[in-house]
């Protein structure tokens, strides 16, 4: 994830590949705007939405502090959110997903559009 270039109204930009054969887990910083650290965020809900394009309303697949898919940290003023999703949850995702990662304040119930792009899901079948 990285600041944004102007090209949305998110904070950031999201773009990635990911494996559809694999256990998703990677974890990144929350920045605002400016590329600063952000921090107050631990009681926060946060989902991460995927919709097949730009005009749907409805998301294909989301990720959640909720459904425990996601889960954020704060340490050393610095905010992380680390995804962790069973493989099986995105077998079935299969190629580009227009990404928002939103976040609802727990002090006033704010929504803030934290992230916004294009993830690819890529069909990367995974013997083990």
């Amino acid at each position: 994830m990285r600041r944004s270039a102007g090209s949305h109204a998110a904070d950031n930009h999201v773009t990635g590949v990911i494996s559809n054969g694999a256990t998703w887990y990677e974890t990144f910083q929350i920045k605002d705007q400016n590329g600063d650290d952000v921090t107050g965020l631990t009681s926060d809900t946060f989902q991460f939405q995927f919709r097949s394009s730009e005009d749907d309303d409805s998301a294909e697949l989301t990720l959640s502090t909720t459904a425990g898919t996601l889960s954020v940290a704060e340490s050393d003023g610095v905010t992380t959110v680390t995804i962790n999703v069973p493989q099986a949850t995105i077998s079935n995702m299969d190629g580009d997903y227009v990404a928002d990662l939103v976040s609802k304040a727990a002090s006033n119930s704010r929504l803030t559009h934290r992230a916004h792009g294009v993830v690819t899901f890529r069909n990367d079948p995974v013997a083990f």
